[in-house]
């Protein structure tokens, strides 16, 4: 892995983000309506999960995906796309 390699914590960040944007929130709108879901999160949490630099566990897909109001296998990415990030994917772990 060299040194401009990612080391991605999620497949989800992504579609976290286009879906937020979307309904026209920023992601400070997204933090609040998390906060009031009972998800401790901050609008550097937020940002993290988008850029992919955070895991996001499967609870938590659960109150996103609620406060996004879609199915968390909304905000899954194609299986094509996840299976050619699979070494990133992996490597974030390590």
């Amino acid at each position: 892995m060299g040194n401009n390699s990612r080391r991605f914590r999620n497949v989800v960040g992504p579609q976290i983000a286009a879906v937020r944007e979307s309904l026209g929130w920023k992601q400070k709108d997204l933090e609040a309506k998390l906060q009031l879901a009972n998800l401790d999160f901050s609008r550097v949490t937020v940002a993290r999960i988008e850029n992919r630099m955070r895991s996001v566990y499967d609870y938590e897909l659960q109150i996103i995906a609620g406060v996004l109001r879609v199915s968390p296998e909304e905000l899954l990415p194609p299986a094509e796309k996840t299976k050619d990030e699979l070494d990133e994917l992996k490597s974030g772990y390590c």
